[in-house]
């Protein structure tokens, strides 16, 4: 449904450029079922446009996008941007497709310094490095905000407060009530036990936490 919605909105052509290397088996495999794979999209939008360059045969092309092997390397390209899938998948080549249609680069900023998820660390076990990846993979540019540190930038898209486990101080507080006040978005995800500060400012906007607890009961035999 992602991908239907996606090529409606083409205003002009979509080209898909699939690099590949003769008389290699498994980029002549990935080719066919990429090829079986474009064909999808092509059915929704005679926008998408499908060309082969076999690496050997078009230096000029593997210099410009940077192709190091050519055993179905992928570039889509829209509207003077381009983006690299590496993998024969509808999923990868969606999300790489959503990146390639955003003309701006969207702002995303993830508040630090209360015990928030980090997006910086690879193996953080509640996935903040992965969110992470995900959103710069769809065009958004991710960073961390340290509210006693540093302003909201003016042109920050939306401010996330994700797992925060100590209290907000006051000034980070007016910070984010301006942000909210000038129409900025702002995310919370929280727990039970949310710092009470932050929830007074949810309250404000119409947001209430209960702080309850959800309890399963599991009967297990003797």
């Amino acid at each position: 449904l992602q991908s239907i919605s996606l090529l409606k909105q083409l205003k002009s052509d979509l080209t898909v450029k699939f690099f590949y290397e003769k008389g290699t088996e498994e980029s002549e495999n990935n080719r066919r079922q990429f090829t079986t794979l474009v064909r999808k999209y092509q059915d929704q939008s005679d926008k998408v446009k499908l060309e082969f360059v076999e690496v050997n045969e078009n230096p000029a092309e593997v210099e410009k996008y940077g192709v190091r092997e050519g055993r179905g390397v992928v570039f889509l390209d829209y509207e003077g941007r381009n983006s690299r899938v590496d993998k024969v998948d509808e999923q990868e080549v969606t999300s790489a497709l959503t990146k390639v249609m955003r003309a701006d680069e969207k702002l995303i900023y993830f508040v630090v310094g209360h015990g928030e998820i980090n997006i910086e660390q690879v193996n953080e076990p509640l996935g903040g490095y992965m969110a992470k990846q995900f959103l710069e993979g769809s065009r958004y540019k991710v960073s961390p905000l340290n509210l006693t540190q540093t302003q909201i930038p003016p042109e920050a898209t939306v401010v996330v407060i994700a797992g925060p486990q100590q209290e907000f101080l006051d000034i980070e507080i007016n910070q984010l009530r301006e942000f909210l006040k000038r129409g900025g978005r702002l995310v919370v995800a929280t727990s039970a036990g949310t710092p009470s500060k932050l929830a007074a400012l949810l309250f404000e906007i119409g947001v209430e936490f209960k702080n309850n607890f959800i309890a399963t009961t599991m009967q297990t035999p003797m």
